[in-house]
């Protein structure tokens, strides 16, 4: 397609994008080693890192659900994805001073909560920011972002490991 007749990207969609990026990369930076940190470091059993993880995963499935729904209903979008991106910072705090596996499932259930809140109406969003000729390179471009933060965040989470292992 020539220049001329190429259309950018409204500056929500790469506002979004970049916000994916690195709620991605904070979470990827974590996650993989959240298990080993229950059951080694907090002395947890298999079946109390089964509880956090199926509750984590049911939190998601039932607000995703939910916030998509009401986004659609009230036609507000915003709201949503704001605390569906703060949560998981709080839900984050709450793991840093976690001292026993409950600490940790309070931590977990409000981070997903939040990714429950903000997925449908963040998506939403995006469909309604572009025309719909469009909404393949925006979906393409917010997928690319996330997937891109996930990546970064495991290369820091390696090599922050690695560095605290040899360094010293």
């Amino acid at each position: 397609m020539p220049d001329s007749q190429r259309q950018l990207l409204p500056r929500t969609v790469i506002l979004l994008g970049w916000v994916s990026f690195f709620a991605d990369v904070s979470g990827e930076m974590i996650y993989p080693l959240l298990p080993l940190f229950i059951v080694a470091a907090l002395g947890a059993s298999a079946t109390s890192l089964g509880w956090i993880e199926g509750v984590a995963a049911a939190i998601v499935a039932i607000m995703t659900a939910l916030a998509g729904w009401r986004s659609d209903v009230r036609r507000r979008r915003l709201p949503y994805i704001h605390w569906g991106y703060g949560l998981p910072v709080l839900g984050k705090s709450i793991l840093i001073v976690a001292r026993s596996w409950p600490l940790v499932l309070l931590g977990r259930a409000v981070d997903r909560f939040g990714k429950g809140l903000r997925g449908s109406p963040r998506d939403a969003l995006i469909a309604e920011a572009v025309d719909p000729s469009l909404r393949g390179r925006a979906f393409g471009l917010h997928r690319a972002m996330d997937t891109a933060g996930a990546f970064t965040g495991v290369l820091l989470a390696a090599a922050l490991l690695y560095w605290l292992n040899h360094a010293g």
